[in-house]
């Protein structure tokens, strides 16, 4: 028997992402409860891991990071795995779960902007190098940037769905300033 994470006859390089992996979860952008997510998590656990690598407690909080997101809270659990077995570790421990989560967030972003268009990806990429910016601000950096990856430019109203589909799907958010007027600052999401 091995003294890692994964359980031994499915320690081969891709049997882990099978065995974390096996079933689907469809929750239609609904998203699940918490115990759900324990429950989810702790029958992939049973099945993937070893006895005693993994505690109530961390799959709690796995659930917890993944804000409802069942996709999220595999792949934390999986990324985790990894992490302890990488740093030959006995148990699954927080640090483990904290670089497994940032990973997972990482991933579940670049996924979505892969799912968008080129027009979304430059509207974020542009938020993202500036921190944050304006929303009539971003329309103008817009205009100046789409020229060079010699993009068709979209309509102003296009402009503002767009906005609001990454504002909807999590990749950036909107505040409020401390400004008058209806007005926006935009800033990508953690």
């Amino acid at each position: 028997m091995s003294s890692g994470i994964v359980a031994e006859h499915r320690s081969k390089i891709l049997a882990p992402i099978i065995a974390l992996e096996r079933k689907p979860i469809d929750f239609q952008d609904q998203r699940a409860s918490v115990d759900d997510l324990v429950s989810i998590l702790k029958e992939r656990a049973e099945w993937a891991l070893y006895p005693k690598t993994w505690s109530e407690r961390i799959l709690q909080k796995i659930a917890e990071l993944s804000e409802g997101d069942a996709g999220v809270a595999i792949q934390t659990l999986k990324n985790a795995s990894h992490q302890a077995e990488r740093e030959y570790k006995n148990r699954i421990d927080y640090e483990d779960v904290r670089k497994g989560w940032n990973s997972a967030k990482d991933l579940k972003k670049t996924y979505l902007l892969n799912k968008l268009t080129e027009h979304h990806r430059l509207l974020y990429g542009i938020v993202k190098k500036q921190k944050e910016v304006l929303f009539g601000k971003l329309w103008s950096l817009y205009l100046k940037e789409y020229q060079k990856i010699k993009l068709r430019p979209m309509a102003v109203r296009t402009y503002s769905i767009y906005t609001n589909k990454l504002i909807e799907l999590g990749l950036i958010k909107a505040e409020r300033p401390l400004v008058r007027g209806k007005v926006s600052l935009l800033k990508v999401a953690d």
